[in-house]
Formats: structure tokens, sequence, C-alpha cells
């Protein structure tokens, strides 16, 4: 089984020497990696320089987020048509620090739409933000992953990565259980299953 490894800088680092200096470490442990595909998620900012210097193939290239409009008046964004152009193949969609700044199911599913249409791999993000006793987040999750797929081709299926993230679990004193990463990996694979 081959494993995505996916390094979202978020909005880090600081420069384009730092970031220069973080690819580098990332591709020199990359190359050492057996069975692991790397994907990076610079600010985009550094996209362009990061891409055009690396000649290798094991690291990809994605962006941490995109607009669904080719162009216009959307000051300080970019659409998914440009980051295709530099060479990026991924794009990370629906990111919960995204949904929080109010990006909706329905944002997610455009954009999931367009970056298939555009050629790139949309890296649906999904997740509850609390857990409960009884069973809430499965409805959270279930209802993120119909969003996010809801018009995917049956032939675009694989090309929809899934990325789950308990926001709840993030920066807690007590780390998400392994039962419960496993269980929930379950649900997941059913509840697209369930779509196709």
């Amino acid at each position: 089984m081959k494993v995505l490894l996916v390094a979202n800088w978020k909005m880090n680092p600081s420069t384009l020497k730092d970031a220069r200096v973080l690819f580098d470490a990332t591709r020199k442990a990359g190359e050492k990696a057996k069975n692991i595909s790397i994907l990076v998620a610079p600010p985009s900012l550094f996209l362009v320089d990061l891409r055009t210097r690396y000649k290798g193939k094991k690291i990809a290239f994605a962006c941490q987020n995109a607009r669904t409009e080719e162009g216009g008046s959307h000051t300080g964004d970019i659409s998914l048509q440009q980051i295709k152009s530099v060479g990026c193949e991924y794009v990370i969609i629906g990111h919960a620090e995204r949904r929080a700044l109010g990006e909706t199911d329905e944002d997610i599913r455009a954009k999931v739409n367009v970056a298939l249409a555009t050629g790139l791999a949309p890296i649906l993000c999904i997740g509850e933000r609390e857990r409960g006793n009884h069973g809430e987040h499965f409805d959270t999750v279930r209802a993120q992953i119909r969003a996010g797929f809801a018009d995917v081709s049956p032939a675009k299926v694989n090309k929809v990565i899934v990325a789950y993230e308990p926001v709840w679990a993030i920066g807690a004193p007590t780390p998400m259980q392994p039962r419960d990463m496993h269980e929930m990996s379950i649900f997941i694979r059913k509840v697209i299953t369930e779509l196709y």
C-alpha cells in the first residue's frame, strides 16, 4: 500500500529563502522514504519558484485554496486554472480553516467539480468540529462527503482524495484513538460506496 503524505505549510515560512530550505529538507527526506508519495502545499506565493526548481518525480505540488472562477474582480485570490498552469496537480478543498471562515458545502461542491474539470485532483477535507457520545459526528461527515461528491461522475471518483481532519482532536490534550480513526476510515469508504 502506498502512503500519501500531504504537507500543508499553511502561511509558513515567512520568506522564500526559508521555503527553499524547508522544501530541500522535505525533498531529501522524501527521496529516502519507500512507498510514500509526497504532496507539498506551500503558500501560493512560493509555488512557482519551488515547482520550477524541482526536477524530480517523488514530490507533487498542491495549492491550499482557489476560486472556481477563471478570472475577474477577486483581489488576492487565484483560480484553479492559474494553479494548474504553474504545475500544480492537486488542490486542498474544504479545509476546516476555510470552513470556519464561511466556506459552505455548496462552495466546496463547486470547487471539487471545477478542479476535476481543470484536471486537478481535489483533496476534499472533511471532519467534525465536535464529537459527542451519540454519533452525531457521523451525520456531519456523511453530509460533507455527499456535498463534496454531489456532482462527481463515477469515472472521476478515484481522482478525489478524502482527507479526514477531526478538528476537535487538533491540539487536544488527548489525541484521537487509533480505533476511532479506523472506524471513521471504514465509515468514509462506506458512504462513498453507497453513493457509487
